[in-house]
Protein backbone atom coordinates (compact mmCIF):
# COMPACT_ATOMS: atom_id res chain seq x y z
CA UNK A 1 0.00 0.00 0.00
CA UNK A 2 1.32 3.47 -0.87
CA UNK A 3 -0.17 6.82 -1.40
CA UNK A 4 -0.94 9.82 0.81
CA UNK A 5 -3.79 8.30 3.03
CA UNK A 6 -1.34 4.95 4.00
CA UNK A 7 1.28 7.56 4.71
CA UNK A 8 -1.45 9.55 7.04
CA UNK A 9 -2.70 6.68 8.41
CA UNK A 10 1.10 5.08 9.83
CA UNK A 11 2.13 8.83 10.44
CA UNK A 12 -1.26 8.68 12.59
CA UNK A 13 -0.93 5.21 14.08
CA UNK A 14 2.87 6.04 14.84
CA UNK A 15 1.34 9.33 16.96
CA UNK A 16 -0.58 7.37 19.15
CA UNK A 17 1.71 4.19 19.70
CA UNK A 18 4.56 7.28 20.79
CA UNK A 19 2.25 9.29 22.80
CA UNK A 20 0.68 5.92 24.45
CA UNK A 21 4.22 4.45 25.14
CA UNK A 22 5.66 8.41 26.33
CA UNK A 23 2.79 8.71 29.11
CA UNK A 24 3.33 5.40 30.43
CA UNK A 25 7.14 5.81 31.27
CA UNK A 26 6.11 9.28 32.39
CA UNK A 27 3.68 7.48 34.60
CA UNK A 28 6.14 4.87 35.67
CA UNK A 29 8.90 7.99 36.86
CA UNK A 30 6.51 9.83 38.52
CA UNK A 31 5.44 6.68 40.14
CA UNK A 32 8.76 5.24 41.33
CA UNK A 33 9.84 9.48 42.03
CA UNK A 34 6.75 9.86 45.04
CA UNK A 35 7.70 6.22 45.98
CA UNK A 36 10.79 7.22 46.78
CA UNK A 37 10.13 10.57 48.05
CA UNK A 38 7.07 9.25 50.25
CA UNK A 39 8.19 5.83 51.09
CA UNK A 40 4.53 4.74 50.71
CA UNK A 41 3.26 2.68 48.43
CA UNK A 42 -0.51 3.68 49.38
CA UNK A 43 0.79 7.22 48.12
CA UNK A 44 2.40 6.52 45.17
CA UNK A 45 -0.29 4.55 43.55
CA UNK A 46 -3.05 6.95 44.83
CA UNK A 47 -1.06 10.12 43.34
CA UNK A 48 -1.69 8.31 40.16
CA UNK A 49 -5.06 9.25 40.04
CA UNK A 50 -5.15 12.72 39.87
CA UNK A 51 -2.78 13.02 36.84
CA UNK A 52 -4.39 10.19 35.06
CA UNK A 53 -7.95 12.15 35.57
CA UNK A 54 -7.10 15.31 33.34
CA UNK A 55 -6.03 13.03 30.74
CA UNK A 56 -9.25 10.88 30.61
CA UNK A 57 -10.90 14.24 30.48
CA UNK A 58 -9.10 15.71 27.60
CA UNK A 59 -9.40 12.61 25.84
CA UNK A 60 -13.07 12.34 26.73
CA UNK A 61 -13.72 15.95 25.41
CA UNK A 62 -11.90 15.30 21.53
CA UNK A 63 -13.89 12.11 21.77
CA UNK A 64 -17.07 13.79 22.15
CA UNK A 65 -16.06 16.70 20.16
CA UNK A 66 -14.59 14.87 16.95
CA UNK A 67 -11.44 15.97 17.78
CA UNK A 68 -8.90 13.89 15.61
CA UNK A 69 -5.50 12.98 17.60
CA UNK A 70 -2.82 15.21 16.09
CA UNK A 71 0.62 16.66 16.50
CA UNK A 72 -1.27 20.05 17.88
CA UNK A 73 -3.41 17.94 20.26
CA UNK A 74 -1.74 15.32 21.37
CA UNK A 75 1.18 18.28 23.14
CA UNK A 76 -1.77 19.47 25.75
CA UNK A 77 -1.52 15.38 27.26
CA UNK A 78 2.16 16.23 27.74
CA UNK A 79 1.39 19.69 29.38
CA UNK A 80 -1.29 18.80 31.14
CA UNK A 81 0.64 15.76 32.64
CA UNK A 82 3.21 18.12 33.61
CA UNK A 83 1.55 20.44 35.29
CA UNK A 84 -0.51 18.14 37.45
CA UNK A 85 2.18 16.15 38.80
CA UNK A 86 3.47 19.15 39.68
CA UNK A 87 0.56 20.04 41.71
CA UNK A 88 -0.14 16.17 43.29
CA UNK A 89 3.79 16.44 44.74
CA UNK A 90 3.51 19.36 46.46
CA UNK A 91 -0.23 18.19 47.63
CA UNK A 92 1.67 14.64 48.67
CA UNK A 93 4.85 16.37 50.19
CA UNK A 94 2.65 18.56 52.57
CA UNK A 95 0.87 15.26 53.61
CA UNK A 96 3.97 13.53 54.50
CA UNK A 97 5.22 16.88 56.17
CA UNK A 98 2.13 16.11 58.91
CA UNK A 99 2.73 12.16 58.80
CA UNK A 100 2.67 12.24 62.65
CA UNK A 101 -1.50 13.52 62.31
CA UNK A 102 -4.03 11.01 61.85
CA UNK A 103 -5.35 10.79 58.54
CA UNK A 104 -7.89 13.30 58.71
CA UNK A 105 -6.04 15.72 59.98
CA UNK A 106 -3.06 15.17 57.40
CA UNK A 107 -5.27 15.62 54.70
CA UNK A 108 -7.15 18.85 56.12
CA UNK A 109 -3.03 20.05 56.46
CA UNK A 110 -2.05 19.49 53.36
CA UNK A 111 -5.02 20.82 51.65
CA UNK A 112 -4.84 24.35 54.11
CA UNK A 113 -0.91 24.93 52.92
CA UNK A 114 -1.31 23.60 49.44
CA UNK A 115 -5.13 24.22 48.13
CA UNK A 116 -4.95 28.28 47.68
CA UNK A 117 -1.36 27.87 45.58
CA UNK A 118 -2.78 24.81 43.22
CA UNK A 119 -6.06 27.45 42.85
CA UNK A 120 -3.87 30.23 41.67
CA UNK A 121 -1.46 28.33 39.92
CA UNK A 122 -4.43 26.64 37.99
CA UNK A 123 -6.39 29.96 37.34
CA UNK A 124 -3.49 31.63 36.12
CA UNK A 125 -2.91 29.04 33.42
CA UNK A 126 -6.10 28.85 32.59
CA UNK A 127 -6.62 32.26 32.09
CA UNK A 128 -3.76 32.35 29.88
CA UNK A 129 -4.68 29.44 28.26
CA UNK A 130 -8.44 30.12 27.19
CA UNK A 131 -7.04 33.31 25.91
CA UNK A 132 -6.15 30.53 23.07
CA UNK A 133 -9.13 29.27 23.07
CA UNK A 134 -10.50 32.86 21.01
CA UNK A 135 -8.01 32.71 18.53
CA UNK A 136 -8.89 32.06 14.42
CA UNK A 137 -6.02 29.45 14.19
CA UNK A 138 -7.66 25.73 15.07
CA UNK A 139 -4.56 24.37 16.24
CA UNK A 140 -3.74 27.22 18.85
CA UNK A 141 -8.06 27.26 19.98
CA UNK A 142 -8.00 23.56 19.72
CA UNK A 143 -4.79 23.63 22.43
CA UNK A 144 -5.67 26.49 24.59
CA UNK A 145 -9.71 24.97 25.17
CA UNK A 146 -8.66 21.70 25.57
CA UNK A 147 -5.60 22.53 28.17
CA UNK A 148 -7.91 24.85 30.38
CA UNK A 149 -10.06 21.93 30.40
CA UNK A 150 -7.76 19.52 31.52
CA UNK A 151 -6.02 21.62 34.01
CA UNK A 152 -9.14 22.41 35.97
CA UNK A 153 -10.03 18.35 35.90
CA UNK A 154 -6.20 17.97 37.53
CA UNK A 155 -6.86 20.72 39.94
CA UNK A 156 -10.56 19.19 41.14
CA UNK A 157 -8.55 15.82 41.29
CA UNK A 158 -6.10 17.21 43.52
CA UNK A 159 -8.26 19.07 45.80
CA UNK A 160 -11.41 16.65 45.83
CA UNK A 161 -10.72 13.42 44.64
CA UNK A 162 -7.40 12.81 46.25
CA UNK A 163 -8.23 13.78 49.41
CA UNK A 164 -11.05 11.80 49.55
CA UNK A 165 -10.02 8.67 48.35
CA UNK A 166 -6.92 9.46 51.43
CA UNK A 167 -9.73 9.38 54.02
CA UNK A 168 -11.76 6.72 52.37
CA UNK A 169 -9.14 4.40 52.14
CA UNK A 170 -7.21 5.48 55.04
CA UNK A 171 -5.69 2.28 56.83
CA UNK A 172 -5.97 3.64 60.31
CA UNK A 173 -8.87 2.98 62.19
CA UNK A 174 -11.19 5.97 63.01
CA UNK A 175 -11.55 7.08 66.21
CA UNK A 176 -15.12 6.98 67.81
CA UNK A 177 -17.36 9.71 67.41
CA UNK A 178 -18.97 11.22 70.68
CA UNK A 179 -22.15 9.74 69.95
CA UNK A 180 -20.86 6.31 69.89
CA UNK A 181 -20.41 4.33 73.20
CA UNK A 182 -16.74 3.47 73.15
CA UNK A 183 -15.92 -0.62 74.50
CA UNK A 184 -15.04 0.40 77.91
CA UNK A 185 -18.01 2.62 78.57
CA UNK A 186 -21.05 0.30 79.40
CA UNK A 187 -24.21 0.71 77.65
CA UNK A 188 -27.66 0.61 79.28
CA UNK A 189 -29.28 -2.84 78.65
CA UNK A 190 -32.67 -3.24 76.61
CA UNK A 191 -35.43 -3.04 78.94
CA UNK A 192 -38.82 -4.56 76.73
CA UNK A 193 -41.92 -1.88 76.67
CA UNK A 194 -45.13 -3.99 78.39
Amino acid sequence: MTGNSYMIQAAHQSLIRNLLLGLSLALGAVFLAVLIGTASLRLALLGLIPNVFPLLLAGAAMALCGVELRLATSVIFCVVFGIAVDDTIHFLAALRAHAELPTRDQVGAALRETGSALVATTAILVGGLGILALSDVQANRLFGALSALALLGALAADLFFLPALLLVLDPTPSEPTPSEPTPSEPTAPDVPRE
